[in-house]
């Protein structure tokens, strides 16, 4: 797992300066104190300190091995592959959902079913998901004034 985490963390570093550097080459837009290249620029910049602790967190050895009944469970492949696949499928159902329902809606079920496949209990995921989605969109629809899609349900602001 070592080598793993070291490899994981190296891509990852180097997938956020390149996103850092493919920002710097937007253009600026006159007037206008933040650019199109400020969010790139943050994620870039979140890529290289997740790498970071990845890469701090190799060689770090848990406490005791896990043996017999301390082992996790096995899944068979069937399912593995089936969790593999659902994030893309969840994404793919919310890009079709997202227009006609409104980012509400399909926000809190793209939170909630994320949340559940993560094995999180619905009494955290449901909060969790209205949360998440009312900030979501307070900061982009707002703040940020994306406009977001409202479908049945509308903000008051």
């Amino acid at each position: 797992m070592l080598n793993a985490d070291r490899i994981g963390g190296l891509a990852l570093s180097g997938l956020g300066i390149a996103c850092m550097a493919a920002s710097m080459q937007l253009p600026r837009i006159p007037g206008q104190p933040v650019g199109p290249a400020v969010f790139p620029i943050v994620v870039g910049a979140a890529l290289c300190l997740c790498a970071v602790l990845i890469l701090l967190s190799a060689g770090a050895v848990p406490d005791e091995e896990p043996v017999g009944d301390d082992l996790p469970p096995r899944h068979p492949p069937v399912v593995t592959a089936a969790r593999l696949l659902l994030p893309p499928v969840i994404l793919v159902l919310y890009v079709l959902a997202v227009e006609p329902l409104g980012f509400l809606i399909a926000g809190f079920s793209v939170i909630l079913a994320t949340a559940l496949l993560l094995r999180g209990r619905l009494v955290y995921a449901a909060p969790l998901a209205a949360v998440m989605t009312v900030a979501i969109h307070s900061v982009f629809g707002t703040l940020l004034r994306v406009p977001l899609p409202d479908g049945l349900l509308a903000l008051p602001w």
